[in-house]
């Protein structure tokens, strides 16, 4: 287990041994260990499947995972090799935009993993933002 490790789609790519990919974050769990074990972060509109298509399961995605009883919007979608991540804490740095199109950036929600709330007024068009009662899974396609 690794833990405090920080992957950000911002960070500069690194070269995967032996391969011509490329990765966000890349580790080997012991010196001797002949592959990497690597996170990459993945466009979510590159990772969504052609309208109509399933991914996963029974979920159908475009930018919104459905099931039969709950709706979760994706918000990353990494592709992970040689490692798991069980957990993880959103950061400070993501764009909220209000129903009238106006943008705030960058937003301190700074929260864990479930919970926080953020707020703020769209004056542009008499509007309150409000982002509360977050939750958020890890989910393996």
């Amino acid at each position: 287990m690794r833990e405090g490790i920080t992957v950000c789609e911002t960070d500069e790519e690194q070269e995967l041994d032996g391969s011509k990919g490329s990765a966000h974050f890349v580790m080997k769990w012991n010196k001797s260990d002949k592959y990497q074990a690597y996170i990459k972060i993945i466009d979510l509109k590159k990772a969504a499947p052609k309208k109509g298509k399933k991914s996963a399961g029974d979920d159908t995605f475009d930018g919104v995972y459905r099931s039969q009883n709950e709706e979760w919007r994706a918000v990353l979608c990494m592709e992970c090799r040689g490692l798991k991540p069980t957990n993880y804490h959103l950061g400070n740095d993501f764009i909220a935009k209000s129903t009238g199109g106006t943008e705030f950036e960058p937003c301190e929600f700074g929260m864990e993993r479930d919970g926080g709330e953020w707020a703020e007024y769209d004056e542009e068009h008499d509007l309150s933002v409000v982002i509360s009662q977050v939750q958020s899974r890890i989910r393996e396609v």
